[in-house]
This record gives C-alpha cells, sequence and structure tokens, in this order.
C-alpha cells in the first residue's frame, strides 16, 4: 500500500494546480488538464466523436427513465425568471448525462448500419454533496470523461464492455497507480454488469473487499458475507436476533431483522448492515437518511399540526433475513416494541400524540444483510480469508443493456431475422479526472512534494539556472532538449523532444527555484550551476529514481529520456 500525504488538497492549491474559487468550489489549472486529457483519450475510444453535452437537464427525460426520484436532493435544482417551483419548469444541472445521449442518439441514429457508435465527453458534472471533503476527492462539481458505446445487440455490447474495462485498466497502469478492479452494484445507472476501479486509500469513501485466498474482489456493496448456511426448519433463539432501523422513501419506519453476531440487540440505525443489500430488500428504503430515527419523529411533529397527520406515519415495515425468519414474529417484534414504548413515553412527557402503530409490510430475503467483515468466509473458496479495505474509485464501466433505450425508444430495425424495432443495447464508462488529479496528488507524493507520472506531468522536465548563468546558455539547454533528433535520412525522429519548462522567475531565488521544482513534483529536475562553472557538466535530478548525476550538454537528452523511461 503505498504511503499517502495527509492533506494533499492543500499541497496542490499551495503549488496552483488547483484554486479555491468558493465553499466547495475548486478551480483545475489548464497547466494540468490537457495532459490528463490526452492520457485518457489513449484509452479505448477508437473510433469514438467527441461532443458536449449541455450542463443543464430537464426532468421530462429523467421521468421517463425514472431516475429523478433517484438522485432527489443531490440535483442542484433550478429557478427561471418566470417560474418560482422547480415542478414548474423541471431545471437542473447535470449529475449524469445517460438520458441526454440517449435522446441525442435517437434523434439522430435511423438505421442499424450506423452501429457500433462510440461518443465520448470531457466534461464538468454536479451533484450536491451531503459532505464535501478532501477537496477533488468528494466535489460538488467535478470533471468526468464519459464514454457513451451504442451496439446492435447484447452479444455485442458485452464485448464492447470487455474491450474499455481492459482499456481502462491500462489508462491507471499508465498512471503507477495501483488499481483494483471489483464487482460493483450499478445503483441509479441501471444494468446488470458493472466494475469499479479502485486504489486502496485511508481517504477512501467505498469499501472493497478481497480474498487472500483466491482471485474474489467486489465493492462491498455487492459482497457477500459469510453467514453459515442454516436449515429454514431451524429457528434462531431471539437473544440471537437484531433489530436495525431505517425509513421509507414515504417516511415509514423499516425494523430489519437479522442474526446478531454483536451484543447490540437493537440499533436506530443500519449503520452495521449492508445498507445496499437492505435496499436490494426493500427498494423503497431511503439510504441517504443518516438518523431515521430522528426523522420519523420530526415527521410526526410536522403532521400532528395536520388533523389526523400523525396517524398516517404509524406504518412499520419489517424486513427480516431468512435465517431469522422463523423466529415466532410476535418475539420478534418485541424488541421493537420495547423502543416503541420508551419513545412514546418521551413523546407524551412532551405532550406530543404518538401514532398508532401496525405492522403493514413485511419482506424476508435469502441474502445476508450483514456487513462483511474481516476474516470473513470468501463465498467463492470458502476460506476464512476475506480482507476489507476502504478505497477511492476513480473509473466505474457500466453495461447498461436496455435500461435507457427502451424507456426512452432508442429502436430500430433491420434484424437479420426480423423488421421488428429492437431496442439498442449500451454501455457507459466514466473516468473521473478531477478525482484522479486529487488521488495521485495523496498517494504519489512525499515529504519533498508532488511527484507526477510521466503521462500526465505538466511538464516531464523543468530548467533551473543559478544566477550568472547566461540566457543563451539556458536557451541552448532548452534547444537540446526540446528539438526532435532524427534519422539519417531525415524521417522519423528516433529520439523524440522533451516537454520542457524554464523557471525564469526574478522575483525567487536559485534554491527556492529548486524547492519548487520538487514541490511540484516535476519528473526530472535539469540544473544548470555549480557544475557547470566548474566541469561543464549540467546535472540531471530525479527525486523518484532517487538520481543525481553530472553530464555534458552533448549528452543531456539521452540522460533525460533514459530517467523518463525509467519511471
Amino acid at each position: 500500500m503505498l504511503k499517502e500525504v495527509d492533506d494533499a488538497a492543500t499541497l496542490l492549491e499551495k503549488t496552483g494546480f488547483i484554486q479555491q474559487t468558493g465553499i466547495c468550489v475548486n478551480s483545475v489549472q489548464i497547466l494540468l488538464r490537457p495532459a490528463l486529457d490526452i492520457l485518457v483519450l489513449n484509452g479505448p475510444i477508437e473510433g469514438a466523436s467527441k461532443l458536449s453535452l449541455s450542463s443543464v437537464t430537464g426532468k421530462s427525460l429523467w421521468e421517463k427513465s425514472d431516475r429523478l426520484k433517484d438522485y432527489g436532493p443531490e440535483l442542484f435544482r433550478l429557478k427561471n425568471r418566470y417560474d418560482d417551483k422547480f415542478d414548474d419548469d423541471g431545471l437542473f444541472l447535470a449529475p449524469t448525462h445517460e438520458e441526454e445521449i440517449t435522446e441525442l442518439v435517437r434523434q439522430t441514429v435511423k438505421t442499424r448500419k450506423a452501429l457500433p457508435l462510440r461518443l465520448y465527453q470531457i466534461s464538468r458534472k454536479y451533484r450536491d454533496e451531503r459532505r464535501p471533503r478532501q477537496g477533488l476527492l468528494r466535489a460538488k462539481e467535478f470533471l468526468m470523461k464519459d464514454l457513451y458505446t451504442f451496439d446492435v445487440d447484447e452479444t455485442s455490447a458485452l464485448q464492447t464492455y470487455s474491450k474499455v474495462k481492459e482499456g481502462y485498466a491500462k489508462i491507471f497502469e499508465d498512471l503507477k497507480l495501483p488499481v483494483t478492479v471489483a464487482g460493483a452494484d450499478s445503483g441509479s445507472m441501471g444494468g446488470n454488469l458493472s466494475h469499479e476501479f479502485h486504489v486502496v486509500s485511508s481517504n477512501g469513501e467505498d469499501t472493497v473487499v478481497t480474498c487472500e485466498r483466491c482471485d474474489y474482489v467486489a465493492n462491498e456493496e455487492v459482497a457477500i458475507a459469510g453467514h453459515s448456511k442454516r436449515s429454514k426448519d431451524i429457528s434462531v433463539p431471539i437473544e440471537n436476533v437484531k433489530c436495525s432501523m431505517g425509513i421509507t422513501q414515504d417516511k415509514a419506519l423499516v425494523l430489519v431483522f437479522t442474526e446478531n453476531t454483536e451484543q447490540e440487540s437493537l440499533a436506530e440505525d443500519l449503520k452495521g448492515l449492508n445498507v445496499h443489500a437492505v435496499k436490494r430488500a426493500l427498494p423503497e428504503l431511503d439510504t441517504r437518511v443518516e438518523h431515521p430515527i430522528e426523522r420519523w419523529q420530526d415527521e410526526i411533529k410536522a403532521r400532528n399540526l395536520l388533523p389526523g397527520g400523525a396517524k398516517s406515519l404509524g406504518r412499520l415495515t419489517v424486513v427480516c433475513e431468512s435465517a431469522v425468519a422463523h423466529v415466532h414474529g410476535d418475539e420478534r417484534e418485541l424488541q421493537a416494541f420495547r423502543w416503541i414504548r420508551e419513545t412514546q413515553e418521551k413523546f407524551q412527557q412532551a405532550g406530543i400524540p404518538f401514532p398508532e402503530i401496525r405492522f403493514e409490510k413485511k419482506v424476508t430475503t435469502d441474502e445476508s444483510l450483514a456487513k462483511v467483515q474481516e476474516g470473513g468466509t470468501c463465498p467463492q473458496c470458502q476460506s476464512p480469508s476475506l480482507n476489507t479495505k476502504n478505497a477511492i474509485e476513480l473509473g466505474h464501466t457500466f453495461h447498461l443493456g436496455t435500461r435507457y433505450s427502451r424507456p426512452l425508444e432508442l429502436v430500430l430495425g433491420e434484424t437479420p431475422t426480423s423488421n421488428e424495432k429492437v431496442p439498442v443495447s449500451m454501455g457507459c464508462h466514466g473516468i473521473g479526472i478531477s478525482r484522479i488529479i486529487g488521488t495521485v496528488a495523496a498517494l504519489l507524493s512525499d515529504d519533498r512534494g508532488l511527484n507526477w507520472p510521466v503521462s500526465i506531468a505538466p511538464y516531464q522536465s523543468i530548467i533551473v539556472a543559478s544566477p550568472g548563468i547566461e540566457p543563451a546558455l539556458i536557451d541552448k539547454v532548452y534547444d537540446k532538449l526540446t528539438r526532435n533528433r532524427l534519422n539519417a535520412d531525415g524521417t522519423e525522429p528516433y529520439q523524440k523532444k522533451i516537454d520542457t519548462i524554464i523557471d525564469d522567475r526574478s522575483d525567487s531565488s536559485f534554491i527556492q527555484k529548486l524547492k519548487d521544482a520538487d514541490l511540484t513534483g516535476y519528473p526530472v529536475i535539469v540544473v544548470i550551476g555549480r557544475q557547470w562553472s566548474i566541469n561543464a557538466l549540467i546535472e540531471v535530478q530525479c527525486r523518484k529514481l532517487g538520481k543525481a548525476v553530472g553530464v555534458p550538454l552533448s549528452n543531456l537528452q539521452n540522460t533525460v529520456k533514459n530517467f523518463l523511461d525509467q519511471l
């Protein structure tokens, strides 16, 4: 595991790569963007056309795809000069563009002969994050590269998916980032196949589960906890049952009963569970609410102002693991009622009417709802060798299938066997540009500063000259590094130019320039200083390799190139 710097965001801001222009708003300086853009464009987008979709979108398409409710408070909703309510106009800043790209292709592509189609964009996305943090790692505005693929059928789309997944892995390899590719939950994006590209990091908000004995890798969202198989005819003692609590989108209280592996038998939230597994069992669960009991109580207090309003909130929904399904219902619900009675007393003491409680819906699931634990049983090789680690998600590939093409009517005819129109099979594949910058800064820096990989460094080398060095010599060194060296026949260069910048600031000392070169993270530093004055040698430094050598001008380009090739 790579060692991380404590505050990569501060380091990026100190070196001028980002600038915070407002609360949770960071501007990425142009110095770094082109190199990173070029890198991601060298990925699997052969034959793709670039486009730029609008940052403003409307709710009509999102209602057709039935995705508007999934984003809820994460949307930056807009009001124009004529309408005061979002419901009247329905404009918001786009957090993602699947609906828009599907509609664009529907309007422009009329025959299956136009497929396969590849479209990509590098654009800004917007999400009203509840807890922005770590500078570029989680912000309300962020840069993404998205590749959208359109294929004639499922088989072709899956072949495309495999190719893109391999290409994205190569991009992260070029970045020198130790990426783990994990099976993932497609979430609100949809589709039935997706993979995430993670870097293990203490700053990560995702959890990746791996096995020491086999190649099992999965995001915690889809990882399977190693519960022992239990016969459905065997009852679990009531003392071995835990009750956790959540809330639905329409504010019904949710009681989740699981086999208890802890001391606590009652929890007023879902933190001890795999929330994604609970949501698969109960899709109406609102996972965005951190304190469900408080929200439920607040709704009761608010609706108490309306005649009969509080009574409508007395609904309880039960989600139950099959392992504890045969615990007698009344016994199982006693745990919940213990909490309900205590809460009822508190309400009465405060003079707040408490709603009449009724169990409205019960769901039983064969899936374990427990979080995967360190040392848990691997579902693939059955050994007790699971590891869990925090990780940062840098990319995500989705096989969407007909998730958007069907509801948005992106359908084409002329199949080999029929003229019947069928939905196009789609894919969406994203890489977080701004998040990569933040991650590289956190993981590849040291106590002297940033350490950019050659593939995205703003420049491959920087020239720093001591006072008294003639400008003509500095120019000569620069020309030596930045000229292509051609073959004898004058055709292809056998050695390409090295992307170089000169530190020609007049308000900084020689020592300060050297410190800033390290801080900024240039892969190679070319120093014209004391060695030149004594032996006509130019010093070439590479902090990553731990090397510094003096070379004559004639051998400068070869030496710098050799260092770069080793990085």
